[in-house]
């Protein structure tokens, strides 16, 4: 578990569907909240214009504007082994977390990019919303922004599964160039668990053991004066 205190204080329009071949012909099924097929609005596209590597079965796709090509496709269920590349954010920019507007206010999100190592989907892309709930604490290190709730939960999970256990970094109002780093040079492949299409948790895989390194190279993943 990372060992912060707790105080008390994107990517286009995608669509679940069941595909199916035909010929040249690629049929793309609605999936519906409760699970079944909608075979009565079916989007037909031709088979040059899909994945190489696509294939029959449920899946979340993303349609071109004139829904006439398959851009991509990544799960819509089951357990997939990934990496994380990056977060979301500006070419050229340093990630950053960003403000959303909900029910109860302003809030902030990020955005973490993984690529899929292994199956059907290997090379897939996939990213998912994680709420940015960190503040500073008396001790001038970061701390976590609340105690408890789903949004906490799914920051430390992502935390805890991609990074792995370490003491809470000097604080900054933007960390995410800090645990991008860290991240990186963690390399873990995780689990990636889909539901309905959506990511619906993150769980360790064994690590494989790595080599001996020189002292040198056995240094902590980030220093304080790190930005």
């Amino acid at each position: 578990m990372s060992k912060f205190k707790r105080s008390s204080s994107g990517f286009g329009d995608w669509m679940s569907v069941q595909v199916k071949f035909k010929g040249e012909k690629v049929g793309c099924l609605p999936i519906l909240e409760d699970g079944t097929v909608d075979d009565k609005n079916v989007t037909v596209v031709s088979r040059k214009n899909v994945p190489d590597n696509l294939f029959e079965g449920k899946h979340v796709i993303q349609l071109s504007e004139d829904k006439k090509t398959i851009k991509a496709f990544k799960p819509y269920s089951g357990q997939h082994p990934a990496k994380f590349i990056k977060f979301g954010g500006k070419e050229g920019e340093s990630p950053a977390p960003k403000a959303k507007h909900g029910e109860y206010g302003e809030y902030l999100v990020f955005y973490p990019i993984f690529e899929i190592t292994d199956g059907a989907y290997k090379g897939c892309n996939v990213s998912y919303q994680v709420a940015y709930k960190f503040q500073e604490g008396e001790d001038g290190l970061t701390e976590f922004a609340g105690t408890k709730g789903r949004f906490l939960e799914g920051l430390e999970e992502f935390l805890d599964t991609v990074i792995g256990q370490f003491d809470p970094p000097k604080w900054s109002d933007n960390l995410l160039p800090l645990f991008q780093k860290m991240a990186l040079r963690a390399n873990r492949t995780v689990g990636i668990v889909f539901k309905k299409g959506f990511v619906a948790t993150l769980v360790e895989l064994d690590q494989p053991k790595k080599k001996p390194t020189k002292k040198a190279d056995s240094e902590p993943p980030w220093t304080p004066d790190e930005e």
